[in-house]
C-alpha cells in the first residue's frame, strides 16, 4: 500500500458508521420520551377542555341557589377581624385521562357561583 493513498479504509468506515450508529440509538430514546411527555400533555389539556366546556354550561345552565357557602375571615383573631360569607353553588366536574405509565388519572375542577341578591 502506498503512504500517498488518500481515503479511508473499510475498517475506519465500519467503525465510523457503528459509532453514529450508538450515537442515533441514545439520542432516539430522549426523542420517544419527548413524544410520550407531548402525548400525556395534550390528554391533559384535552381533559382540561371538556370539564371547562361542562363546566360552563352546567353555570350557563343552573339556576342560582345558597346550597353551598364560603366563608372569608380577614385578620382572624385581631381587633378588626371581618367574616364575610358568600352564599351559592359550588359546582364540580371531573374527567379522566391516560398517565405516561398508561394508569388513569382524574382531573377536577370547582366552580363556586355567587348567588347575588338583587
Amino acid at each position: 500500500m502506498n503512504i500517498h493513498d488518500k481515503g479511508f479504509t473499510l475498517i475506519e468506515v465500519l467503525v465510523s458508521i457503528v459509532f453514529l450508529g450508538i450515537i442515533m440509538i441514545i439520542f432516539s430514546s430522549f426523542f420517544i420520551n419527548s413524544i410520550k411527555i407531548i402525548d400525556v400533555s395534550g390528554n391533559i389539556n384535552e381533559g382540561i377542555n371538556a370539564v371547562r366546556g361542562n363546566l360552563n354550561e352546567i353555570i350557563a345552565a343552573e339556576a342560582n341557589n345558597d346550597d353551598d357557602s364560603i366563608t372569608i375571615i380577614f385578620n382572624e383573631g385581631k381587633s378588626d377581624e371581618i367574616t364575610l360569607t358568600v352564599n351559592g353553588t359550588e359546582i364540580t366536574q371531573s374527567v379522566n385521562y391516560k398517565k405516561a405509565n398508561g394508569e388513569d388519572g382524574i382531573i377536577s375542577l370547582n366552580y363556586f357561583k355567587a348567588v347575588i341578591e338583587e
